[in-house]
């Protein structure tokens, strides 16, 4: 029980990580609270009304599907855990251990409502933002993307976080202008790049960083601190 938080914040961390890097679909970028070294200035969070995950199994023989369903059990205790709402539901994989689950049919659970493809790709469809909302705010007060209390920020900060989606577009049409051949979207795998490979991503992830200022600069945006929240030295510097 001691160790119950921690572990949670694995899971949820790995389960973000794993959804972010399966599809660029995704996958939304922002400017970030906190710039560190690994990502420059930005900030990620996952598209709030689909996301997408290629290659899913569950009816495979051996490791394979395990690891499928494995995902969904997951992705049902996160979601019960975000929302403190323990005990028997109607989850993932309840639906998918009791119902004969056809390609191209939408099915219902508590959380999300899901439709699987031929050739294994499943979209899941959260029922509201709560879920999904509640990951992308754990996963960027973890990482520092995002302050302990969104009021610290100022309303450009919100905007750029709340209205991601809108902006992604431009952030790539700024991105192509920016980047090497090869470097061709906006890739959440730029950002997990190992330790041996860091030298090889670091133009593309300055490129990345640096159109998503410029995309917001352009509009007016300017993401930063709330007023009320900044220094009396700050406030002096403004008022100047």
């Amino acid at each position: 029980m001691e160790n119950l938080g921690e572990i949670y914040k694995v899971m949820i961390c790995d389960m973000f990580d794993n959804i972010c890097g399966l599809s660029n679909d995704n996958v939304m970028f922002y400017k970030s609270w906190k710039s560190n070294e690994r990502h420059k200035s930005l900030g990620v969070r996952l598209k709030r009304s689909r996301f997408i995950i290629p290659r899913f199994r569950t009816f495979d023989i051996g490791e394979r599907g395990v690891t499928s369903l494995s995902f969904l059990a997951d992705l049902d205790k996160i979601s019960a855990y975000l929302t403190n709402e323990p005990g028997p539901f109607n989850g993932l994989v309840h639906a998918f251990k009791t119902q004969k689950i056809e390609p191209g049919a939408r099915y219902a659970t508590k959380y999300f409502d899901f439709r699987l493809y031929k050739g294994g790709t499943i979209h899941f469809f959260p029922k509201n933002d709560d879920v999904i909302e509640k990951i992308n705010l754990f996963v960027g007060k973890v990482r520092r993307w995002l302050p302990t209390d969104m009021e610290e920020a100022n309303a450009d900060f919100r905007t750029q976080y709340s209205q991601a989606e809108t902006f992604k577009e431009r952030y790539q049409t700024e991105f192509s202008k920016r980047s090497r051949e090869g470097e061709h979207c906006l890739v959440y795998g730029l950002l997990q790049a190992s330790e041996d490979r860091r030298e090889e991503y670091e133009h593309a992830i300055s490129a990345l960083s640096d159109s998503v200022c410029k995309v917001q600069v352009d509009l007016g945006i300017h993401a930063g601190t709330a007023l009320s929240y900044q220094s009396q030295e700050q406030l002096l510097l403004t008022a100047a």
